[in-house]
């Protein structure tokens, strides 16, 4: 089980928690069982690592586990182990209109997506780039080299964030309006970061489902920002807000300043 497997299981167990009746009693066996994947299928070690990341992940998603149930956690294969599901705030936003009024569809297991009861559209699939022929398909993960965010300030300062894959995993800058002291910093980080990146972007935050902008109203004075992601073959996608924020505004901040 590799880094990106591993997340992805994860993310459908999440998925089916926020699904869950408020107060549901559940295993993990049964969550995998439920989102398509056979226990059967992973080791000790695969099942502890999951059983470990299924709390972080829940709570990130505003799903919490109680653990109380199973007094004695080293007792017991870790699938079998019981908790309590409290997922009331475990609503998923949608990342066109920003709507929390959504539902998931499957269409196959454990591949599942959510629609908007709102604007109607649907978000969440798999990240991917499907050619106009329809006959294959590229993962964005895959080809995203660069990730440039910019928020700009009233009058004109910005501060920017730049994140470029590299042999050794990325390089972060910081870059602020030069008139700014300190304008640039910089550091190495590991793949592993780059690969968490990567997830978050487009596993949690639906990236490949936004809108190209966000726009408000002219006149009106607010936050305007841009990212810009660059990939493989000189393409580019970029997304961009005057006076109005992405649903995700807050989250991709908290992504990006990880960065630094």
């Amino acid at each position: 089980m590799n880094y990106r497997e591993r997340n992805e299981i994860v993310e459908d167990l999440v998925e089916e928690l926020r699904e869950c009746e408020y107060g549901t009693v559940t295993t993990l066996g049964k969550l995998l069982k439920a989102t398509g994947h056979d226990d059967q299928d992973l080791d000790r070690k695969e099942l502890k690592i999951l059983w470990d990341l299924l709390g972080t992940a829940g709570n990130a998603a505003r799903v919490y586990l109680d653990w109380r149930m199973s007094k004695d956690k080293t007792e017991g294969p870790v699938e079998d182990l019981e908790f309590m599901v409290y997922n009331k705030n475990a609503t998923v936003k949608c990342p066109r209109c920003g709507s929390g009024s959504t539902a998931r569809i499957r269409y196959r297991i454990p591949h599942t997506v959510r629609k908007c009861s709102d604007c109607g559209k649907e978000f969440g699939g798999p990240p991917l780039i499907v050619a106009k022929d329809y006959l294959s398909a590229e993962d964005y993960r895959d080809v995203v080299t660069k990730v440039e965010f910019t928020a700009y300030e009233t009058f004109g300062a910005y501060t920017k964030i730049t994140v470029i894959k590299n042999d050794r995993g990325a390089l972060v800058s910081v870059s602020e309006d030069p008139s700014a002291a300190g304008a640039v910093q910089s550091r190495q980080v590991e793949e592993r970061f780059w690969n968490g990146l990567m997830y978050q972007l487009y596993r949690r935050i639906y990236l490949k489902d936004w809108n190209k902008s966000y726009d408000g109203p002219l006149g009106r004075q607010g936050a305007r920002w841009e990212l810009r992601i660059g990939m493989t073959g000189r393409r580019q996608r970029n997304y961009h807000g005057s006076n109005v924020l992405t649903p995700y505004f807050k989250e991709l901040m908290q992504i990006m300043m990880r960065a630094f």
